[in-house]
């Protein structure tokens, strides 16, 4: 056991990550996918909802060469309303027989619904024992599934949406957690078990293995989990501020000296998350990481299992513990408030980690992710099509990147109050929607969020906002026109920065865009050079360029004085604007004056004795653009 402090790893990490910031993250949260669900296996989800289940102990005898499993699991049950009694389990397990409070009960078993003979009666307290075995395996599902590395064989389960049921009984819904969880693996003594909570004993018994493990925290059953190989162990003990944690690590053998380094990098990670946020949910009990076999990871309670060990997924897994463990979905329509959450905990790692740099090339990446798909809706109407369900564009990089919009709509600290109420008022709940969400966020900020969460979350598109402006001086008239990138007539309500940038210095204004096409009047303390629309990316919008300052304004280039009799300076405003050429012309197109400059000038002096009385226009080229102003001689 080694204690490392957060100290050390704040300095490793901002060492590490200073001028880099992986902005491609890899694969995150595995799950089950619409072709886990083929050749006649449904997607099934409960609707026998009478009762709940405080406890599951589960025995488990697991042939790691072959998947073969053999199971005698007992669910403690409590009844909610009289009724038929019913079960979750995949007809690929043959059940030998099922106790009902330990006497021997009929049972039909169709379709995926383990249905006993037996009527339950409200408010009663009862243990259902159920004995089978099979082979989940052979399934063709990644909810139970034999894999290898190294020519070593690694049995991993994984559950999340809909799998749950093809290796253990349940009742598969969202809307409640059992109490307690005892996973007892037996397996060959070759081999370790990883699972969730505390592995409380090892006994061995000639050839075989069985390690207790026990978890006390509510779990909803698609976060269960196990997984079995010829594993080494790297552990020691974080400690946060509400005590001691103990951080237990499963890796391949042929992988741990390379690992060890990337694993470390959890220690600051967990304390960023239990500072910023509430304390890390399951002190009393562990976090920790076992390596598998697929490309990203899941945040199995206690345990996340691990396809690599990057910064990128080691802080989207552990973001779950709060954002999906403690507080989950209310319903898979809400989906996005597990994964976008740890989508958006992962930036905020490179924002606290990395320099800007960094942080604002990640947040460009999420919104150009965000906008692939504008077709669909960060609320999961459809939650029949998993593979939409955990579409990244939308459940994922669009979720995360509307979080950092409420940031900025909110401010940072009543974003971070409005999250830790959220994470403080469903705890015991265990369950949250996006409405519960929406509800923290305005009691904190004291805004109408309404018009937010119906255009960011429950419909589709983004705007695409098309700009223009023109002035002189310190003022400039700014247009902007909106239209819906898919042409649906969504009028957005946008609060967009503008930058006025000066020779010297910038300013930034927000315009509230409300209708199809508004214009604004915006004035700084300073010579107006240029405009840019969004500058830090930080609004999930499409923008162009269709209007600059008209052909005879000075916004650019500065005439003095106007009008003029001997002399004329021309001075260029802009930083990115030289003179290279410049070119006098009469009103009726006849050049009187051509100069040029080899070194481009920031400002140039005209002899003007030669020139009769008029107005003309004056030209300024550099590098291929032109600017022009309109000069008075006398």
């Amino acid at each position: 056991m080694k204690f490392i402090g957060i100290f050390l790893f704040a300095l490793f990490l901002s060492i590490f990550y200073v001028g880099k910031a992986q902005v491609q993250p890899e694969s995150y949260c595995s799950h089950l996918m619409d072709s886990d669900f083929t050749q006649g296996r449904s997607i099934h989800k409960s609707n026998h909802g009478n009762y709940t289940i405080s406890k599951v102990l589960a025995h488990l005898k697991t042939d790691v060469y072959t998947g073969y499993l053999d199971a005698t699991v007992t669910l403690s049950i409590k009844a909610k309303k009289s009724g038929n009694l019913a079960f979750d389990l995949h007809n690929n397990n043959q059940v030998e027989y099922v106790l009902y409070d330990g006497d021997t009960v009929p049972f039909t078993h169709l379709a995926d619904k383990l249905s006993l003979n037996k009527i339950i009666s409200n408010n009663g307290n009862h243990q259902v024992t159920i004995k089978y075995e099979g082979n989940p395996s052979t399934l063709g599902s990644r909810s139970y599934q034999l894999q290898h590395h190294n020519g070593v064989p690694v049995l991993s389960t994984l559950s999340e949406p809909y799998g749950a049921k093809d290796w253990l009984p349940t009742l598969q819904q969202l809307n409640y957690k059992t109490d307690t969880l005892e996973l007892n693996l037996t397996f060959l003594k070759e081999f370790k078990s990883a699972a969730n909570g505390l592995l409380q004993s090892r006994v061995e018994d000639g050839q075989w293995a069985t390690e207790k493990w026990v978890h006390y925290y509510p779990i909803n059953f698609y976060l269960v989990a196990f997984s079995i190989s010829n594993y080494e162990e790297y552990n020691y003990t974080l400690n946060l501020r509400e005590g001691d944690l103990f951080f237990q690590n499963f890796v391949y053998p042929e992988n741990i000296d390379f690992e060890r380094k990337r694993i470390d990098t959890t220690a600051a990670l967990m304390h960023y998350f239990d500072s910023l946020f509430t304390p890390y949910p399951y002190m009393n009990e562990k976090y920790g990481h076992a390596e598998w076999e697929w490309g990203g990871g899941m945040e199995h309670q206690t345990m996340s299992f691990m396809g690599s060990f990057s910064f990128d997924l080691i802080a989207h897994e552990l973001a779950h513990q709060w954002f999906g463990n403690l507080v989950t979905c209310g319903s898979w329509q809400d989906i996005w408030i597990n994964e976008g959450f740890a989508t958006y905990l992962n930036a905020l790692g490179h924002e606290r980690f990395s320099n800007e740099e960094g942080f604002r090339a990640w947040l460009k990446l999420l919104k150009d992710n965000a906008m692939r798909k504008p077709q669909l809706s960060v609320f999961a109407y459809d939650t029949n099509n998993v593979s939409q369900l955990f579409d990244y564009s939308t459940t994922y990089a669009k979720g995360a990147f509307v979080l950092h919009m409420l940031r900025k709509r909110v401010g940072d600290d009543i974003f971070f109050e409005g999250l830790r109420n959220f994470l403080t008022n469903y705890k015991t709940k265990g369950f949250a929607t996006t409405t519960d969400l929406q509800k923290e966020i305005e009691n904190a900020s004291n805004l109408d969020l309404n018009d937010f969460f119906q255009q960011w979350i429950y419909l589709p598109s983004y705007p695409v906002v098309n700009y223009g402006w023109d002035g002189t001086n310190n003022q400039i008239l700014l247009s902007l026109t909106q239209r819906s990138k898919i042409d649906d007539g969504t009028i957005f309500n946008l609060h967009i920065p503008v930058k006025l940038k000066g020779t010297e210095r910038d300013t930034t204004i927000v315009v509230n865009l409300v209708q199809s096409e508004q214009k604004f009047l915006l004035s700084a303390d300073f010579l107006i050079d240029d405009v840019d629309i969004d500058p830090e990316n930080e609004v999930l919008m499409e923008t162009k360029l269709v209007g600059a300052p008209s052909l005879y304004s000075s916004n650019f280039i500065d005439v003095l004085p106007n009008p003029a009799h001997s002399k004329l300076v021309v001075l260029s405003r802009s930083r990115s604007y030289l003179i290279e050429n410049l070119g006098l012309f009469k009103m009726d197109g006849e050049q009187v004056l051509s100069m040029d400059y080899p070194n481009a000038q920031r400002f140039v002096e005209i002899d003007l004795n030669d020139f009769s009385p008029g107005v003309y226009i004056l030209r300024t080229w550099y590098k291929g653009t032109e600017r022009n102003a309109r000069v008075i001689i006398k």
